[in-house]
């Protein structure tokens, strides 16, 4: 509910950012039918592809679903809009996150958010940031963001999900309140849960980065000192769990991946590769003066002897 009221067309921009399964489109179509007979809103849709990256791609999809004529240029549409009013015009794209962020269809976006008449507006889903800063529309109260926290389900929506599809709650009480794995183990069962998140989110993340997130979930999470240690080379936290649903953060740097994760993760890593990501994280412990967490992963890698000479050392 926080998140539908939160998509009134009142804003310039509106952003929704959330990994797969959150319920992202849903809650676009379902804002669309709230106000489908108010004739003082127009909502136009956009579902992005990879082409979109091209800023002549993105505006031929813009326009045609505007309704103007083939070969009318983003000009055209930002007039139309404006020739509009007061109607407000909504442009909804989803699927935004097939815009990288160096591409000419990202400046597009940017251009779109500058240049829309004041009956305007955007909103933009996406799994990923939106491919353009939003900094300076914050500070002027023209942004409303929807994030991962306000689609996932609490316990009592958890609850009244569990009613409606007929099945224990306990039962749901392991999806982490991620909408599609609510609905996956409520219809299809728990057993193809790990299936969904490695089918719908790991294998998408490449080999390597995939191998390194395996690590970070066994060492219980860390900040950027220790992502680096795990990757071998400079890396960063957000670097790592960019897009990645279902990851606590806090203030000071520090991530953990939710208790979801580690036995899809685990599966990529052997008990020899698991141990050394475990010593490794215990030496920027060490460093870092935090000494029992550095004692338990020793334990969890049996790195014995590391383990007593640390105890020594610190006793």
């Amino acid at each position: 509910m926080v998140a539908r009221l939160a998509l009134r067309r009142t804003r310039r921009l509106t952003t929704v950012v959330a990994g797969p399964g959150f319920g992202k489109t849903v809650l676009l179509v379902s804002a669309i039918e709230d106000i489908a007979d108010d004739p003082a809103i127009r909502d136009v849709w956009l579902s992005c592809e990879p082409s979109d990256a091209s800023a002549e791609h993105l505006a031929a999809g813009l326009v045609a679903a505007m309704g103007l004529p083939i070969g009318a240029s983003i000009d055209d549409l930002i007039d139309a809009v404006w020739t509009e009013a007061p109607t407000q015009v909504c442009l909804v794209l989803d699927d935004v996150h097939e815009i990288p962020g160096n591409s000419t269809g990202a400046v597009l976006l940017r251009r779109l958010v500058d240049d829309l008449p004041g009956n305007g507006h955007l909103v933009l889903a996406s799994r990923d940031t939106v491919p353009f800063r939003v900094a300076r529309l914050a500070a002027n109260g023209q942004l409303v963001r929807v994030t991962e926290t306000d689609l996932i389900f609490d316990d009592s929506e958890l609850a009244t999900f569990a009613s409606l599809a007929r099945v224990e709650a306990s039962l749901l009480s392991s999806t982490g309140g991620w909408p599609a794995l609510a609905e996956l183990t409520a219809s299809a069962g728990a057993d193809l849960v790990f299936d969904y998140l490695w089918e719908e989110v790991v294998a998408q993340l490449g080999t390597n980065r995939a191998s390194l997130l395996a690590r970070f979930a066994v060492v219980g999470g860390g900040d950027d000192d220790i992502v680096t240690a795990l990757a071998g080379c400079p890396t960063t936290v957000d670097q790592l769990i960019a897009s990645l649903p279902l990851v606590n953060r806090t203030t000071t740097g520090w991530a953990e991946l939710h208790p979801l994760w580690k036995p899809a993760l685990r599966r990529l890593l052997d008990s020899d590769a698991s141990a050394q990501a475990c010593r490794r994280a215990a030496r920027i412990h060490v460093e870092s003066k935090r000494f029992g967490a550095a004692i338990d992963l020793l334990a969890e890698a049996e790195a014995w002897d590391e383990m007593l000479s640390l105890i020594r050392s610190v006793l």
